[in-house]
């Protein structure tokens, strides 16, 4: 079975009674499909409210810490989703599964202007500042899937590489993975911070050109900050990466963003890589347009 498949069933009809029993002010609300990712399946109930069920297993854990944190973690400058309904019953769901108020906007790939937007790149850029120096909070996972191993998480990308240049032969896979070699040389930095974990375009909700919610925090750690900017990559182009580094550098980020970019680039070469295979066997093409837009970037020099 492949990584990314669930071990639990939920669609729209299981949504609506798992609602119905637990959230009585729910019962009879319209309920509709929003989206689905490796580790959620998320449905628009009443028109106002998200709710995310997990699909599996490691879904399941990743939930428990986000609860944790979304509640907990202080105003940085751009609305992020705070659960305000949540149930945990194993004997009904195997998964705790919480309810968001929606947010306005669309998924980055859906609905960004340009990657050189300087608008949306700063208003990141000063977003992840903020949350990288705020304060560690209580419940803060640890970076259990040793997401700052990039010695081994490069050992791990060589093995997925042929299958990934089957799929897309005419990128410039040659360059891009040049960022393999020496990627011991850059070690993490020593301070912990906290990290949204899973930054990339789809994880970014805009509307006219800004930025108007961060979503998906199921990966939320305290750990290397180098990840969450690797989206410089995955959406930006150079110019737009100036403005990121620029606005991060200007809010008072923890650790110079240059000292952070090869490890960024690295993160993002890896999203690229593994996105493919997913985008090809789930026939979504706008996964596939970033992970080829993000092996492309991490392929150019600078």
């Amino acid at each position: 079975m492949a990584e990314w498949h669930a071990d639990t069933s939920i669609d729209v009809d299981r949504a609506r009674d798992l609602l119905a029993r637990h959230l009585p002010r729910f019962a009879g609300a319209e309920v509709l499909p929003f989206g689905e990712g490796w580790d959620n399946a998320a449905f628009l109930v009443g028109g106002q409210w998200v709710f995310r069920f997990p699909r599996r297993k490691l879904g399941g854990a990743l939930m428990h810490g986000e609860l944790a944190v979304l509640a907990r973690l202080p105003a940085l400058g751009l609305p992020i989703p705070r659960p305000e309904h949540v149930v945990a019953d194993p004997d009904d769901y195997p998964y705790p599964f919480a309810g968001y108020r929606l947010l306005p906007g669309v998924c980055g790939e859906e609905g960004a202007p340009p990657p050189a937007s300087r608008t949306i790149a700063r208003e990141l850029g000063d977003f992840l500042a903020r949350l990288h120096r705020s304060p560690l909070p209580e419940g803060l996972p640890a970076d259990t899937l040793n997401r700052a191993d990039l010695e081994g998480r490069a050992a791990r990308l060589r093995e997925r590489l042929p299958a990934a240049r089957a799929l897309a032969p005419d990128l410039p896979w040659t360059q891009a993975e040049r960022l393999l070699e020496g990627i011991a040389d850059h070690p993490p930095p020593a301070l912990r911070c906290v990290v949204h974990g899973d930054l990339y375009p789809r994880h970014v909700l805009v509307e006219h050109d800004r930025v108007t919610g961060v979503i998906d925090w199921g990966d939320v750690h305290g750990g290397d900050p180098s990840g969450d900017l690797s989206i410089g990559w995955t959406w930006f182009d150079a110019a737009g990466r100036t403005a990121l580094f620029a606005a991060y550098r200007e809010a008072g980020g923890p650790v110079d963003p240059a000292r952070l970019a090869p490890r960024a680039r690295f993160r993002a070469l890896q999203y690229g890589v593994f996105l493919l295979p997913y985008a090809e066997e789930a026939e979504d093409l706008g996964m596939r347009a970033i992970a080829v837009h993000a092996i492309t970037q991490c392929a150019m020099p600078g």
